[in-house]
């Protein structure tokens, strides 16, 4: 496997206008007939529709009840979201994103992300509005994951929100409260979202994961949370045999960081799903961003020359043989994450691939 290399990011997002509407419309019909399952209306119902709809959402003016932000990709239209208000007594303080959608070749370079930071501030910039309201298929992981990173927070889930072909598709309902996440400004004045991120590193001995690790908590000034020393000092001090006390320690330690809006790196070996969900967890059920990152040597050679040639920078901790570390269980990622191969890297060029892949997913988080 070669390094993660980030494509250039793509440009920065507009408002549309009435002049926007024949772009729009092409794009979100296509929008409905790649992706059924992520919105409720079907390309059928919508290529016939009166031009009104789409005017609706592209209102001109400063009080219009629909914003729809866009971002173009050569010269073309490739990435919208809107963002409805509500005009009623009781819901005013309530937003509502939806039509939110980026074209396959526009994906992985920072688009989506780009969208919600201009949807967030609008949203602040509107007197009394105070939560911004989603909601997302139960199929779309990504999606659901990316609304995470920017405050949005799941309270309630749709089982039967969907009929298609014959099968049922849940929706996830997720919030932003702006009260909480509005934290910091951005350089135009606008408030910015910021809150806390857990980084949760995974990797086996030896490929240069708390090198890594370490570089990046001392770059944002964060907490670096390393698993060996805590499983070193149960052993030490309490003369424990440690299996899963180290993790559940660390969960902890990072969740109280997390409260207090300190970043948290997290470094540990993280070999199998159950220990990442947990990892996850940690963010999600207290409203914070995460982002996983997986350090890998795919050089058998140079990872076994690392691994015997090593020393431990923790007193009393007996450092895995290579025979250990090629025998250990270690589970294939299942969902999406960035992934450094330090294989043939120095370690700058390994944090610099690192920096680059976490800057091109544009989280609210800075790396200046």
């Amino acid at each position: 496997m070669t390094p993660l290399r980030p494509r250039p990011r793509p440009g920065a997002p507009f408002r549309l206008g009435p002049e926007h509407a024949d772009a729009y419309r092409a794009l979100m019909l296509d929008a409905y007939r790649r992706e059924p399952d992520a919105f409720t209306a079907t390309v059928e119902e919508r290529q016939d529709a009166p031009p009104s709809l789409w005017a609706a959402r592209l209102e001109p003016g400063p009080e219009a009840q629909t914003l729809t932000f866009g971002i173009e990709d050569r010269g073309t239209l490739a990435a919208v979201a809107s963002l409805r208000f509500h005009d009623r007594p009781k819901t005013r303080h309530k937003a509502t994103l939806m039509a939110v959608y980026v074209a396959p070749r526009l994906r992985g370079r920072g688009a989506g992300s780009a969208l919600l930071r201009a949807a967030l501030s609008a949203a602040r910039g509107r007197p009394g509005v105070t939560v911004v309201q989603l909601t997302v298929s139960a199929t779309n992981g990504k999606a659901q994951r990316l609304y995470e990173r920017h405050g949005f927070v799941e309270f309630g889930l749709e089982p039967l929100a969907m009929l298609l072909d014959g099968r049922y598709v849940a929706k996830r309902h997720m919030a932003c409260d702006l009260r909480s996440a509005a934290v910091g400004t951005t350089t135009g004045g606008d408030v910015a979202p910021r809150k806390a991120t857990l980084f949760i590193f995974a990797g086996l001995p030896g490929t240069g994961k708390t090198t890594l690790s370490r570089r990046l908590a001392s770059k944002i000034r964060g907490i670096h949370l390393r698993i060996d020393t805590l499983e070193q000092g149960l052993r030490d001090l309490c003369g424990l045999r440690v299996e899963g006390e180290g993790y559940r320690l660390a969960y902890r330690i990072a969740a109280d960081n997390l409260r207090l809006g300190v970043d948290v790196v997290a470094d540990s070996c993280n070999p199998i799903e159950l220990t990442r969900e947990e990892w996850r967890r940690v963010a999600t059920d207290l409203g914070h961003p995460f982002v996983d990152i997986e350090v890998t040597c795919s050089d058998r050679g140079e990872h076994r020359r690392r691994i015997e040639s090593r020393g431990s920078s923790i007193p009393g901790l007996v450092l895995p043989n290579w025979h250990d570390v090629d025998q250990r269980q270690y589970q294939p990622w299942s969902r999406d994450w960035i992934h450094i191969d330090t294989a043939g890297l120095s370690e700058d060029e390994a944090f610099g691939s690192l920096v680059k892949a976490l800057e091109t997913q544009r989280e609210p988080f800075s790396l200046d």
